[in-house]
């Protein structure tokens, strides 16, 4: 299969998805439909070893939502570390029973790539775009909380993919 047609083809299925749920909606499953805006700690993740994101839910339905997350992850230029990281992606979650939903999601990675040069300086050489994927698992508790943990691999060049996962604590307002 072709990765380019890859998120086309996620994209396609959220929609099909949403639709199938159409006949599902009840007036008493309303209540539990989250919040839009969600700040959220993520311990490795696409952000590597952490990243600060913001999440903004931009369809609700009973069963699911949809949602645009982006993140920031900054190390120091003597990390050794990539300095800068920013995922941007499109979540899609599913209601599993009251509070847990599965989630899936596609996006791109932004980052940039450089060296310390002699002097202490960071040289910035390029940047860099990849495909990123979640699967995961999301909870709601205590009305405004939320964990998440997911299968986050990054697609990098020539075919190679990085698997990586994370966890995630955010508060939902």
């Amino acid at each position: 299969m072709n990765l380019k047609y890859v998120p086309a083809l996620v994209l396609f299925l959220m929609i099909i998805q949403n639709m199938a749920f159409g006949q599902l909606i009840t007036e008493k499953e309303e209540i539990d439909i989250p919040k839009n805006n969600t700040i959220l700690l993520e311990a490795f993740g696409h952000g590597f070893m952490y990243s600060l994101n913001y999440e903004r839910v931009f369809y609700k339905h009973p069963v699911t939502h949809t949602s645009a997350q982006i993140g920031i992850s900054y190390y120091g230029n003597h990390s050794g570390i990539v300095p800068l990281w920013m995922p941007l992606s499109i979540n899609q979650s599913i209601k599993m029973a009251e509070s847990n939903y599965i989630e899936f999601g596609v996006g791109k990675m932004f980052r940039n790539d450089g060296y310390v040069a002699e002097e202490g300086e960071f040289i910035n050489d390029y940047q860099i775009e990849e495909w990123i994927f979640r699967v995961g698992y999301k909870h709601y508790f205590n009305n405004n909380w939320l964990i998440k943990v997911a299968y986050t691999p990054i697609y990098q060049d020539k075919s190679e993919y990085m698997h990586w996962g994370g966890i995630s604590i955010g508060y939902n307002f």
